[in-house]
């Protein structure tokens, strides 16, 4: 991940899906180390847990339309 990581990079946007949740340590320290956001889209992943925590990023949000809800 830390090559896909460029000057250019400002936020990083996780998709949790079907109620897995990503690779959220992984994810937090690249972003950290480089000073970049990180925003969870946490619609299709209702009770999804990761590490006993629901989501932890600088800012999620939940996206709805009629395939998601």
């Amino acid at each position: 991940m830390a090559a896909a990581i460029t000057p250019d990079v400002k936020a990083i946007i996780v998709v949790h899906m079907h109620g897995i949740s990503c690779d959220m340590y992984e994810i937090i320290c690249h972003a950290r180390e480089q000073g970049i956001a990180v925003i969870e889209n946490c619609a299709q992943a209702h009770g999804a847990l990761y590490n006993g925590q629901t989501c932890w990023a600088s800012v999620r949000h939940r996206l709805l339309q009629h395939a998601k809800s």
